[in-house]
């Protein structure tokens, strides 16, 4: 792992000097990233070098009040739930998509482990959305992925999003796979401002799921099983989202993805307890066929 340090560094160097009140935050991500984004080093490397991360409140509200009005920049600032957020840099104009430089805007109200695992999750959900991005048309029609999430837009307005509630509880497993790895990189490579900040973080906070907390807890179990995990981290980062899903169906012998992703929606959205007990069995079934092939190795 200390290569990975070393190229996190050396990529965070070509945008940010350790003056910068943001560097730390930074670099303590891009290594993180790239514990699981390595295959794709460049698109980490892109967004690092292209992402205007703010944090200031100041700076956090006027970027709010441009891109989503007095209303929702009081949303954001008032509700502790939310951590940070990212605009894609993606807008649509007279029938063609105009694209700028992405934002991530973090909360000031949170700690420095707080404010680490918020970058690397906004930052997670930005490499997973340069592939198959979007599609449009000259009619004011809109379609937006980001990772398993689709959103359609007629007119600015929303008339369709799919497996938004699914998307972000794979972006919490993965972001804790990758900010629990922190902890456990080597002291000895690192120059004195770099051990200095990694002494305020709290590992314990590091190593827990952070977001969409209960919903996010039905699938932890599972998130460590290989077969499951393997669906999931390649094809989301390439958009291959109908292979996602026919990789699951095809796992556990049932068109069973939207049913689980419905019930994800419903369960969060709703508190619905019967989709809890749906997301439950749907889960028990695909573990079954784990054990299933496992015995068939036997």
């Amino acid at each position: 792992m200390d290569e990975l340090f070393l190229e996190a560094r050396k990529i965070v160097g070509k945008r940010y000097s350790e003056d910068n009140p943001n560097y730390f935050y930074i670099l303590f991500s891009c290594y993180a990233l790239l514990t699981k984004y390595i295959d794709c080093k460049d698109l980490v490397e892109y967004y690092i070098l292209n992402t205007n991360v703010v944090i200031e409140k100041d700076e956090v509200e006027k970027v709010l009040l441009i891109n989503m009005g007095k209303e929702g920049a009081s949303l954001f600032l008032e509700n502790e739930d939310y951590h940070g957020v990212t605009f894609d840099g993606m807008n649509f104009e007279e029938g063609r998509v105009i694209v700028s430089e992405p934002y991530i805007l973090i909360s000031s109200n949170i700690s420095n482990d707080e404010v680490l695992i918020t970058l690397v999750h906004e930052f997670s959900h930005l490499i997973k959305s340069f592939f198959k991005s979007y599609s449009y048309n000259s009619s004011n029609y809109l379609k937006v992925r980001c990772g398993l999430a689709y959103t359609e837009t007629w007119n600015d307005d929303t008339i369709k999003a799919q497996n938004a509630v699914f998307d972000e509880i794979i972006n919490t497993l993965q972001t804790k796979d990758m900010t629990e790895k922190i902890k456990n990189v080597n002291m000895e490579i690192l120059n004195k401002k770099e051990k200095e900040f990694i002494r305020t973080l709290d590992f314990a906070t590091l190593d827990r799921i952070s977001g969409y907390d209960e919903v996010t807890s039905l699938l932890e179990d599972i998130w460590k099983e290989e077969e499951f995990k393997n669906i999931f981290e390649d094809d989301l980062v390439l958009g291959n989202i109908s292979n996602i899903k026919d990789s699951f169906n095809s796992f556990i012998d049932s068109d069973l993805f939207d049913t689980l992703s419905m019930a994800l929606d419903n369960y969060f959205y709703l508190e619905d307890e019967k989709s809890k007990e749906l997301i439950i069995s749907i889960v028990n079934l695909f573990r079954a066929h784990i054990n299933k092939k496992l015995l068939k190795k036997l």
